[in-house]
């Protein structure tokens, strides 16, 4: 099932999953995906599971939380665009 983790690191690379909640994304890391998009509905707890594998999230999962959770329109953040910038490219 997790074949494509085993290519990617026969390649010196790794594998992103676009996940949201804690049953999928503990199953992901749990089987060597080492980064998360998204993540908008983990718990404080798969939070500290990823801190404590040393893994990190994409910036999206932030970014998307601040807008989700305001009333009114936020304006998308330019200060993240360097940070951003390897995925436009």
């Amino acid at each position: 099932m997790f074949e494509d983790i085993e290519a990617a690191e026969n390649w010196d690379t790794y594998v992103i999953a676009h996940a949201y909640n804690d049953k999928s994304i503990r199953r992901l890391v749990n089987n060597g995906v080492r980064q998360i998009a998204h993540g908008h509905l983990m718990t404080d707890e798969v939070v500290r599971l990823i801190a404590e594998m040393g893994l990190k999230p994409v910036n999206v999962a932030k970014v998307n939380s601040i807008w989700f959770r305001s009333s009114t329109p936020v304006p998308f953040p330019l200060a993240l665009l360097p940070q951003m910038s390897h995925i436009f490219t």
